[in-house]
């Protein structure tokens, strides 16, 4: 059987994975820069407390893996369809979630604009084409998407509890000082509603995928 076309999937995996860390680090040296009156751990911490970075660790991370060490117990588990279809799902959302609710609250320039597309839209983006390219179609199921919740909910009772100790809410729409907790955990409700709809959406895209066996997923015969 001729390999043409998944030749590249190493290579691609690798650069989505380098363009992800690099975006990653410059986001992190941003950040200790800022705030000097916060300590060097604070800031550190407060870093590792938003989901786009969190999310877009895992997907470097899962990448790096899969690309160097496919065989190791980390590399079966993130190559594991529904493992990468819930990160798909994840990497949307942090996408979703800053273009309708977070863009036009600031204005980065310089370093921090080009970690923001990185972040935002580069990753996401080359990981939506690495899911409908690569990730092998028909093995979710539809109680997925209720599954992946355990990551955004573990998510979000983290920032709550955290931010009950701490006063650091990462996102203005769970902000509880500002909000309340009434109306902040409301837009959690609908954020979670909001995974599962994209979930849905990914499953069944992956399901019409597998029936249609689509030409240009298929190797040609030798």
């Amino acid at each position: 059987m001729k390999e043409p076309k998944f030749a590249v999937k190493p290579f691609y995996m690798l650069l989505t994975a380098i363009g992800g860390w690099i975006g990653i680090i410059i986001q992190l040296i941003l950040m200790l820069e800022a705030n000097p009156e916060k300590t060097i751990a604070e800031k550190t911490i407060n870093f590792f407390s938003y989901f786009t970075i969190l999310s877009n660790i895992l997907i470097a991370f899962s990448l790096t893996i899969i690309a160097t060490k496919p065989g190791s117990k980390a590399g079966r588990f993130f190559s594991n369809p529904s493992v990468q279809s819930a990160l798909a799902v994840y990497i949307i959302m942090v996408m979703t979630m800053y273009i309708l609710f977070l863009k036009e609250t600031w204005n980065p320039q310089g370093w921090q604009w080009i970690a923001d597309v990185k972040l935002h839209y580069l990753i996401p983006i080359l990981y939506i084409v690495y899911w409908i390219i690569f990730v092998p179609k028909g093995q979710t199921h539809w109680m997925n998407s209720i599954v992946w919740l355990i990551y955004p909910l573990c998510y979000l009772v983290y920032t709550l509890i955290r931010g009950a100790i701490s006063g650091f809410y990462p996102y203005p729409f769970i902000d509880v000082h500002k909000l309340g907790y009434t109306h902040s955990l409301l837009n959690a409700f609908k954020i979670m509603i909001g995974f599962i709809g994209i979930g849905l959406l990914i499953i069944a895209v992956d399901k019409l995928m597998k029936k249609k066996e689509w030409k240009f997923l298929k190797q040609d015969p030798a």
